[in-house]
């Protein structure tokens, strides 16, 4: 009995070591509101700078994000619906591909273009003051959804 009481005493102590899960409470944003044609008028403010990641990276394609600082795509997925990232892929196509490449970067368009774009449309409606901080708001964003969930 003397040696049951002893390990409860030791691993309380020890619980007790353990850090406090700090409750954090972060606003829920995202751009799901937001319609289409505004979303595609976005466009022009980006352009030059969506134009300038495509033509320096896009030869990467998937394998981007292990050779700059780019965004994953899984990194703000949830921000924008799938409705509105499938018809920024299909402007992003229209406006940046001739002719001859439409269809032939899909996949670089989905898994990056869409995703700075939207970042940046992001920062701006909701006045981040760095690309950082948008980032660091949607994953603490992210880690309270899974914690509300458990």
């Amino acid at each position: 009995m003397e040696q049951t009481k002893r390990s409860i005493q030791l691993l309380e102590q020890l619980v007790a070591t353990f850090p406090n899960r700090e409750k954090k409470i972060v606003t829920h944003r995202d751009c799901h509101h937001l319609p289409i044609d505004f979303i595609e008028s976005t466009y022009e403010k980006y352009k030059l700078e969506l134009r300038e990641l495509f033509d320096k990276y896009m030869k990467y394609g998937r394998h981007l994000s292990k050779i700059v600082d780019i965004l994953e795509w899984y990194q703000i997925s949830n921000i924008f619906t799938d409705e509105q990232k499938y018809r920024m892929s299909l402007y992003l196509e229209e406006k940046l591909l001739t002719e001859q490449e439409k269809g032939m970067h899909t996949e670089f368009l989905d898994s990056v273009l869409i995703h700075e774009w939207g970042l940046k449309i992001f920062i701006t409606l909701y006045e981040f003051p760095t690309r950082e901080e948008a980032l660091q708001h949607v994953n603490l964003q992210e880690e309270m959804e899974i914690y509300q969930s458990d």
